[in-house]
């Protein structure tokens, strides 16, 4: 047993081993005999009249469901990849073609994504075990930042929506830019580089995005149903249409993307592999021909027609001048914290403004605040001091990383330790000597073990504090300004009692080995203290969510004072007063009744909902900010100390496929002018300048260009117009298995 777990790890790596060969070579019969061995029956009438059966749909599916890209070495159950698909999925989505069928298909297909978005909330990228600085998150961020924006956006969706598809798609295509095989490689060789622990996920577990490592397990077995049942019926509109595409052209097809998938040493053997994905597929030759030569059918057709899109020179002249101009403009926004997007917003801006400025009009945003002795008097956490520091951060766990193997067996062994292993972990047996604790560590399961071993280390590092000092001393210190509220102070690190620390800024210059959990240690060096005290900042006060707790603590006592005012509507049927919580914006409306009723009275919307009012608070404001600039350009300039300024940006802008509010109305417009006033959904409100209009000339191909942007346009188009001709005939049933089948 003890040379077991002293070569634990080549073991571990040599089963590994066998089972990628296993699976690369047998791959998971199970998954694609469940979707083949089902009794055959005509689904639907094609567009020619003929019927399509449901076996020909499954070999359509089974083709499309994986390529010769999908490879992935993860012990989970999943297709082997189809090495004579060339990729005519993710084409299919880079072309966008999948949201026409979303859209028009939502009803149908929402069903099949619940559990997927249940998978997306709940999943957080790749962390390794043994060493947190190992993730796939922080690849991503050096690498691909866009797939991360995407999929923040992606698990914000609260509810499952055509949007949620969208971004479905989005973070599909983007993510074929960093495959998850590559990712893993990365992630092994920075745990090589780190000299970490060996994390076994890493080496049989799935990397790829929700565990999703192939078209089927992005968008499920009825979605690709429905692309095969289009393909079928697209390529017989396309034999009416005189295509043709010879069952010899499919081989020679199907032997080229098999060919390009291997390796040079694999090539030498490229018969034999041909016969083991026809045994892969469940078809012969003549099947699998048969099967491709639709969907080639259907690629002649697309590409045809979209590359037919001809241009003259005096329309690609009208053409280049609309697309290729350039609108330079100055952009004049709210800052992100006055994004005043619901009431709820709302309230807690003007909670601020009553705490810190004196209005004397109910929709103001006054320049200057009240005496700072005055709002600490009422609001001391509103106050705050700043700090200069520099300190070192380390944790529990890091410092255990540190600690070798052997070290940590031994201690396990010593008869206090086990005793204390035995008292945490209630699983372990009783053990009377090494050999008999050696054997009781062995026959538990990895993450028992996992836990034991993380528990041992952690215990080893409180019995030795100098480990904690040592690694302190081996971190480079950061230097970091802390803004210290002088009631209820929050920071941004692992502190809970900041005013503990606060006191202590203000007695020493030093602070070593601090802590306040146990679990993280700081050392730190004051550098500078700042004998002035600061109004802490709307934005920060919302984002430490400091105005919330100050706002409910104002709406309870207004509260005391209204339901006595206002006896009937806040008692119960029993006669009792009714809980805040329940009547909290009702409150809310009547303490702030006059900034409502002032927007209502500027008519700038007919939806006078309390959310919708809210998005209109600032209107005014930035309109008479915009008149200041008209007046004196330096406006901005000489108002920056103002947390409230507006921000300016200088940008460029061209027309796009959906053009939001600006290149709307920019192209329009006469240049040297200032436009009206925008307010967006985010409650963001808008303006800008137009300084001139560009037309660029570059010396690249642009009938190209212009001939891609309008071939893309017309595959969607197309796609559009098929479909509507298919739903009429009744060509796509959908779905076309019964519910066990499709799970």
């Amino acid at each position: 047993l003890r040379f077991f777990r002293k070569y634990q790890k080549i073991f571990f790596i040599f089963i590994a081993f066998v089972i990628i060969v296993t699976f690369s070579f047998f791959g998971t019969q199970g998954v694609l005999e469940k979707v083949n061995k089902v009794k055959d029956k005509d689904v639907a009438i094609a567009i020619d009249g003929s019927k399509i059966k449901l076996s020909e749909i499954q070999k359509m599916s089974i083709f499309l469901a994986t390529d010769a890209q999908d490879v992935s070495y993860s012990s989970r159950n999943h297709l082997r990849p189809n090495l004579f698909n060339n990729g005519f999925m993710k084409d299919f989505f880079k072309s966008e073609l999948s949201k026409v069928f979303f859209e028009k298909y939502f009803d149908e297909l929402k069903p099949s994504f619940e559990k997927k978005m249940d998978k997306v909330q709940k999943y957080t990228p790749f962390v390794h075990l043994y060493d947190p600085s190992i993730s796939a998150k922080s690849i991503y961020e050096r690498y691909s930042p866009k797939v991360l924006d995407i999929l923040n956006e992606l698990k914000a969706q609260k509810d499952l929506n055509l949007k949620f598809l969208n971004l479905l798609s989005d973070l599909y295509v983007e993510q074929m830019r960093l495959p998850s095989e590559t990712i893993r490689r990365l992630l092994i060789f920075q745990e090589q580089q780190n000299k970490a622990q060996q994390d076994p996920r890493l080496y049989q577990d799935s990397i790829a995005f929700f565990g999703f490592e192939n078209a089927m397990d992005w968008f499920g077995i009825d979605f690709i149903d429905l692309v095969s049942e289009f393909i079928i019926n697209a390529s017989i509109v396309a034999e009416k249409k005189g295509y043709v595409v010879t069952l010899e052209e499919v081989k020679n097809d199907l032997m080229t993307n098999l060919n390009g998938s291997l390796d040079e040493k694999a090539k030498t053997q490229i018969d034999t592999y041909y016969k083991n994905v026809l045994q892969y597929l469940s078809m012969d030759e003549k099947e699998a021909a048969k099967t491709w030569q639709k969907v080639l059918l259907y690629k002649k057709y697309f590409s045809d027609v979209s590359n037919n899109t001809l241009i003259d020179s005096l329309a690609y002249q009208e053409f280049d001048k609309y697309t290729r101009s350039k609108a330079e403009i100055n952009l004049y926004s709210l800052p992100d914290a006055l994004h005043l997007k619901d009431f709820e917003d709302l309230i807690k801006f003007e909670m601020y403004l009553l705490a810190t400025s004196n209005k004397t009009n109910p929709l103001d945003v006054p320049s200057e605040n009240k005496d700072l002795l005055e709002i600490e008097k009422k609001y001391p956490e509103l106050i705050e001091k700043k700090y200069v520091v520099m300190f070192k951060h380390t944790t529990l766990d890091k410092v255990a990383i540190k600690i070798k193997v052997k070290d940590m067996y031994f201690w396990q062994l010593e008869d206090k330790n086990w005793n204390k292993l035995r008292a945490e972990f209630k699983f372990i047996q009783a053990a009377k000597d090494k050999q008999e604790k050696l054997k009781a560590i062995d026959t538990l399961e990895f993450s028992q073990k996992y836990e034991i071993d993380a528990f041992s280390r952690n215990e080893m590092v409180k019995e030795s504090p100098n480990l904690i000092e040592e690694s302190l001393k081996e971190i480079d210190a950061k230097k970091q300004d802390f803004y210290i509220s002088l009631k209820d102070p929050k920071l941004p690190i692992a502190i809970k009692d900041a005013n503990e620390l606060r006191i202590l800024f203000d007695a020493q210059d030093k602070i070593e080995n601090y802590s306040q959990d146990s679990k993280n240690y700081f050392s730190f060096e004051v550098v500078k203290r700042s004998e002035i005290k600061e109004l802490q900042s709307f934005e920060k006060a919302k984002t430490s969510k400091v105005i919330d707790q100050i706002l409910n603590n104002f709406l309870k006592e207004k509260y005391f004072t209204l339901r006595e005012e206002l006896y009937e509507e806040f008692t119960t049927e029993d006669g009792g007063f009714k809980e805040f919580e329940n009547v909290r914006s009702q409150i809310a409306n009547i303490v702030f009744s006059d900034v409502i009723n002032k927007i209502e009275t500027l008519n700038l919307t007919k939806n006078n909902s309390l959310d919708n009012l809210a998005k209109y608070r600032l209107y005014s404001y930035v309109e008479n900010v915009k008149q200041s600039i008209l007046q004196d350009e330096k406006y901005l300039d000489s108002n920056k100390r103002s947390q409230f300024n507006l921000s300016l940006k200088n940008q460029k802008i061209s027309r796009s496929k959906n053009p939001n509010w600006i290149e709307k109305g920019v192209f329009s417009m006469d240049e040297k002018n200032y436009s009206s006033l925008n307010l967006l959904d985010t409650g963001n409100i808008e303006f800008f300048y137009l300084d001139g209009i560009k037309h660029q000339d570059d010396s690249i191909d642009k009938i190209d260009i212009a001939k891609n942007a309008m071939s893309s346009e017309t595959a969607l188009l197309l796609t559009k117009k098929l479909l509507k001709i298919f739903e009429e005939k009744k060509c796509i049933v959908f779905p076309v298995r019964e519910k066990d089948e499709r799970t």
